[in-house]
């Protein structure tokens, strides 16, 4: 209960409420004659009422991260699991350096796989044989070790596609693991390991493997979706607490608060909060606590300075006013760090969030906003079936933000109230134009005003409009429309019936897990999102960790960032003596400066004239500055946990950071906030960043102008195409250019090996690598983008040859192509 507040502020609690939970666990519970028996009763009550409380209080993602962390920290304390197991779960190959991996023995297994399987074999006794059981399963091996793996694997009669064929699998989590099956039925926490191995491999598939270790450390009711309604919060409700509504995107409990507080008889006095709002809100308080009707402050985020006055003020008023038992003082906020922890500690906590999944959204509207009365307005079967097309269109386009920047460039809060307008004004259009429905005028007031008021990205705009076009025309009406068809999956249709049941009972043959291509994504959006909910509730718990823990061996966690440390100095660069770094710019190599200047006599030519040597010393300091950073870190942190200096604010965060595997934030973030540096998820990748990037500039200052350029090593990027831009620029001096006319040039080429390069390219331009391709693939035949390969999430772009050209010329182009084109397109004609 005390870690989740460090995940999110609102998850405050205090002893008071522990308390109040204890003693219903000793009343309420099952009774029994033994004592232990007693005993044992107390707790499991006690344990899923604690957990049925705090998770209602939860964001959907932190309740399976609190699953998890209890899961871990039961294991842990009955001695189930040792503290390096933990560690090897949450960490994997983060903290391995990737220039000492063995290399990796066949290209389907991605690297950061690879990765994460050498630390299970180095980490954990399970694991031990794990890279000789998976990399004896490739035939291609030629070295004696797997050779000789080869010929026992063979021996036993093993499959050599088994892992391939895991690991490639759509639920990984579901199969036998191939070798390992049977020493995994053998030992106690089976479910633990394999939620390892899954995690190591396919990540994305995490959270599931998780709910099984969850089921055997707590049992299956824990990971049995729950569900609580207003209704049952008001039963556990009483007048002199209140209970605060946490809200997300997309949910408003106005309307359900009102409809319950009618059912049960009482009033709502609704105050939203703002500046100037705070004697209306004291009012509606104090008038409802004599009359026994409810309060209701919305939005309480925007008046922090009166809800940190609200828990004196309700003790105040319960004394000098009789406050009748009817009372309940509810109250709706945004996740907000400042608000008044004396408050979050004395209320019943429940979050609103928007449906998860469509089956969940779909019977949301039927619940809520389509009921008999509004499908019975306008007697049209029509109507129905333009109803239920607009609430999935709702659902749709709530759904995709959990795809991330792949499902909206922007997140937009789209909520009940846009789809309650849409029905309102689709009703009144259907009474005004009984007999033809006007569908321009449909789409532009969903997709354009209604839902489109909030919509900023053009791009987002289109893809609004797209979902209007298909789904909301006259071919909705057709007997074989569909929404989506997936292959071998589900056919989302509109059904032909008539009553909000028979709605309701088609929505719930809707499959739990929505397909991405749904939302008109690639199946490749799934993993994408899985993988990143498994980092974020891996580095939830990660941070959540008791900072006084020891290590594997019985070192301490100081022991471990020191060895760390010193490891991390052993490898540093040298530093960077900016007198030597300006006396090499200035006097560049014959080679590079024949190059630049076409062979002429280059004798005095200071090379600080050169546009990209400018940058390249730019470059250098920035990176000098970052190597300063890193090394007085390293080296202060061992002297403070000798005790030698004191261990200042910076060097606890260092400490901590650098003992889960992660590069402190200052390394790459200043005071401000503003990114000074690389950022990148561990702290092995990080490092081997700098080491890249110091050996390319270095290499640069001494041998000269690269052959191609590492784009994406720079500080600047944006930088080194200006300066490319310059000195194209001066090239054809001679033809006039000037810089505010050039604009860049570039192609594609089929090369992807920058090594085979022996040279730059001789128009002034660079060739340029790094580059990578997220969401598409690269078509190196028609070299066109294209669809992703299954799981390919990231594809790796060609040498790009980057050069300048001038508007002029670019117009130019384009006449002689009019010129040439218009007679032809007259002839066609």
């Amino acid at each position: 209960m005390v870690d989740m507040s460090l995940v999110n502020w609102m998850y405050q609690s205090s002893l008071a409420q522990y308390l109040k939970w204890f003693d219903k666990s000793l009343k309420d519970s099952q009774p029994a004659n033994l004592v232990h028996q007693r005993v044992q009763n107390i707790i499991d009550f006690m344990t899923y009422h604690i957990y049925d409380n705090v998770s209602r209080g939860l964001f959907g993602r932190d309740q399976l991260t609190f699953k998890l962390m209890c899961a871990l920290r039961i294991s842990s304390t009955a001695n189930l699991l040792a503290n390096e197991e933990i560690q090897t779960f949450l960490k994997c190959g983060s903290a391995l350096a990737t220039d000492k991996l063995p290399k990796k023995p066949f290209d389907w297994l991605q690297p950061n796989a690879w990765a994460n399987c050498v630390a299970l074999s180095q980490s954990l006794d399970f694991f031990r044989d794990l890279l000789m059981c998976i990399g004896g399963n490739e035939k291609k091996q030629t070295t004696f070790f797997f050779f000789f793996l080869n010929l026992l694997l063979l021996h036993a009669n093993v499959d050599t596609k088994a892992w391939r064929l895991w690991y490639e699998s759509e639920t990984p989590e579901s199969l036998d693991i191939p070798v390992l099956q049977e020493r995994l039925q053998q030992i106690k926490m089976r479910s633990f390991m394999k939620m390892v191995l899954v995690r190591a491999l396919r990540d994305d598939r995490m959270t599931l493997s998780s709910q099984g270790f969850v089921a055997e450390v707590m049992g299956e009711k824990y990971i049995q979706p729950l569900t609580v309604t207003m209704e049952e919060v008001w039963k556990t409700s009483d007048k002199l607490t209140p209970t605060i509504l946490m809200l997300t995107p997309g949910a408003d409990p106005t309307q359900t608060l009102k409809d319950l507080a009618r059912k049960m008889g009482a009033g709502v006095e609704i105050v939203s909060m703002g500046e100037g709002q705070e004697p209306h809100a004291t009012k509606a308080i104090t008038s409802s606590m004599g009359k026994g009707d409810w309060a209701l402050l919305q939005n309480c985020h925007l008046g922090l300075k009166y809800m940190a006055s609200l828990p004196d003020q309700l003790k105040k008023w319960n004394e000098e006013t009789k406050v009748e038992d009817g009372f309940r003082l509810w109250i709706t906020c945004e996740p907000h760090e400042q608000f008044p922890i004396s408050l979050l500690q004395i209320s019943v906590k429940v979050t609103q969030e928007a449906p998860q999944g469509m089956k969940a959204g779909l019977l949301r509207s039927y619940r809520t906003l389509v009921n008999k009365d509004r499908l019975q307005r306008v007697d049209k079967k029509e109507w129905r079936d333009l109803v239920f097309a607009l609430c999935f269109l709702h659902s749709t386009v709530q759904e995709r933000r959990k795809f991330g920047s792949l499902g909206w460039n922007i997140p937009y809060e789209f909520n009940e109230s846009d789809l309650d307008a849409s029905l309102m004004f689709l009703e009144k259009h259907m009474f005004n134009s009984p007999q033809d429905i006007s569908w321009p005028t449909v789409q532009y007031m969903i997709c354009e005003a209604q839902y489109g008021g909030r919509i900023t990205d053009n791009f987002d705009r289109i893809l609004f409009n797209t979902y209007g076009t298909a789904w909301l025309g006259s071919q909705c009406f057709d007997s074989n429309f569909t929404f989506q068809s997936t292959k071998g999956g589900f056919n989302y249709t509109i059904p032909r019936v008539a009553t909000v049941e028979e709605y309701t009972n088609y929505i719930q043959q809707f499959p739990a897990n929505d397909s991405p291509e749904i939302f008109g994504l690639h199946a490749n959006a799934e993993l994408t999102c899985g993988s990143t909910l498994a980092a974020i509730i891996l580095n939830t718990i990660l941070d959540t960790q008791p900072k006084e823990s020891s290590g594997s061996s019985g070192k301490t966690r100081e022991e471990i960032v020191k060895a760390n440390c010193q490891e991390l100095l052993e490898r540093m660069p040298a530093d960077y003596v900016e007198e030597d770094v300006r006396d090499k710019i200035k006097k560049r190599p014959k080679a590079e400066l024949d190059f630049i200047f076409g062979k002429k006599d280059t004798r005095g030519v200071n090379g600080f004239e050169v546009p990209l040597n400018v940058f390249l010393y730019q470059e250098i300091v920035r990176l000098q500055a970052t190597i300063s950073n890193v090394r007085n870190t390293l080296k202060s942190l061992i002297l403070a946990i000798d005790g030698v200096v004191i261990m200042t604010p910076n060097l606890q965060l260092a400490l901590n950071s650098i003992y889960d595997a992660k590069p402190p934030r200052y390394w790459f973030q200043d005071a401000s906030g503003a990114t000074i540096a690389w950022t990148l998820p561990s702290l092995a990748l990080w490092f081997q960043g700098l080491l890249d990037r110091e050996k390319q500039l270095t290499d640069w200052l001494v041998h000269g102008r690269p052959n191609v350029h590492w784009m994406t090593g720079f500080f600047n990027p944006q930088g080194f195409l200006t300066a490319m831009k310059q000195e194209v620029t001066r090239k054809h001096k001679n033809d006039r250019w000037a810089l505010d006319d050039v604009i860049l040039k570039t192609a594609i080429l089929d090369e992807v090996d920058y090594r085979k390069f022996r040279s730059p390219p001789d128009d002034g331009g660079v060739y340029i690598r790094g580059l990578f391709l997220d969401g598409c693939s690269w078509d190196f035949k028609d070299k066109l983008l294209c669809e992703s390969k299954p799981k390919e999430l990231f594809t790796t772009l060609p040498i790009i040859h980057c050069t300048a050209t001038t508007n002029k010329m670019v117009c130019f182009c384009f006449s002689l192509l009019l010129v040439f084109l218009i007679p032809k397109l007259h002839c066609l004609a």
